[in-house]
């Protein structure tokens, strides 16, 4: 098995993940497991190899609390609807291209030691 050179996503990486799969689904609501497996196949984001939780109750947990500040509709159970005008342009345009931002960003280490003092 290959050891992946990528670094683990920020849990905010993974919430942009999740939720640009849903801004691109406009046609309607989405089950769980669909979701997770659109994160996978658009942006390469495998949430089962992520640590913690399993990846339909990350997902779960994301869109229940998108839920509670009614930015997202349960229709049923396990079954999600993203109210894509609650979301501002420039948060659609950062799920969207959260690859992006992520690669920008660089690696961690960069900003521990700039904030140290060291070198």
């Amino acid at each position: 098995m290959p050891i992946s050179t990528r670094p683990t996503p920020l849990p905010l990486d993974v919430r942009r993940a999740v939720l640009a799969v849903l801004i691109r689904a406009r046609r309607g609501p989405l089950h769980i497991a669909e979701i997770v497996r659109r994160t996978k196949h658009d942006s390469g984001l495998d949430l089962a190899t992520l640590p913690g939780v399993q990846p339909e109750q990350r997902v779960s947990d994301i869109l229940r609390h998108q839920a509670r500040y009614q930015r997202a509709k349960a229709i049923g159970r396990g079954v999600y609807l993203l109210d894509i005008a609650a979301f501002s342009e420039s948060t659609r345009w950062r799920c969207l291209h959260w690859q992006h931002i992520a690669a920008k960003r660089g690696p961690y280490s960069r900003y521990i030691v700039r904030y140290r003092g060291e070198p």
